[in-house]
């Protein structure tokens, strides 16, 4: 399949998969995406329906990126960001084409401004449902998920993904998988 890069600029944003499977299990995304009414969907846990989103959206993404020249496309790591936000945001800036500015690194000041509701009344934000909570880039929330996950649990799959993302694995092993984790 040939893909029209001509007008094609990635920006790829990305997380540790044990981090992002954090995030789902916590915020219960798999619900906002009405992951948890299909019936298919049902015999997977949630962690388990976290390692596939991330593997499965991360895997298409590297897929679709060998097709655009690396002059082309940007990635950024969410640890970077929160842990070295001034050069994160710098060198996105030079990406796009846009000139730095210090409010760039205050995503949580003016928040009523930040387009962070939702559609209508009844709905729910789209984005992170904990946007109006935080006061400011903590860096301590990149590792964050490593208070609750001490034991690998992803599948090899998932690490061949994360590796080629640059993400080391863990040292550890778990032994106690659960019976069907991928």
């Amino acid at each position: 399949m040939l893909v029209a890069t001509s007008y094609c600029w990635p920006l790829h944003l990305l997380r540790h998969p044990l981090a992002m499977i954090h995030s789902v299990e916590e915020i219960r995304l798999d619900l906002l995406l009405g992951m948890a009414e299909d019936t298919d969907d049902m015999r997977f846990s949630v962690k388990q329906k976290g390692e596939l989103m991330w593997s499965i959206c991360h895997d298409n993404i590297l897929k679709f990126l060998k097709n655009v020249p690396s002059s082309r496309q940007h990635r950024v790591k969410y640890e970077d960001l929160v842990q070295q936000p001034q050069s994160t945001v710098n060198l996105l800036c030079e990406f796009i084409g846009l000139d730095f500015h210090v409010d760039m690194l205050q995503p949580y000041k003016e928040k009523k401004q930040r387009m962070s509701d939702s559609i209508d009344s009844v709905s729910r934000m789209v984005g992170d449902p904990k946007f109006h909570t935080h006061k400011s880039i903590d860096a301590k929330a990149a590792d964050r998920w490593k208070e609750d996950y001490q034991v690998d649990f992803l599948a090899e799959e998932t690490w061949q993904v994360a590796e080629e993302l640059g993400y080391e694995k863990m040292n550890v092993t778990d032994n106690n998988r659960e019976e069907g984790e991928i």
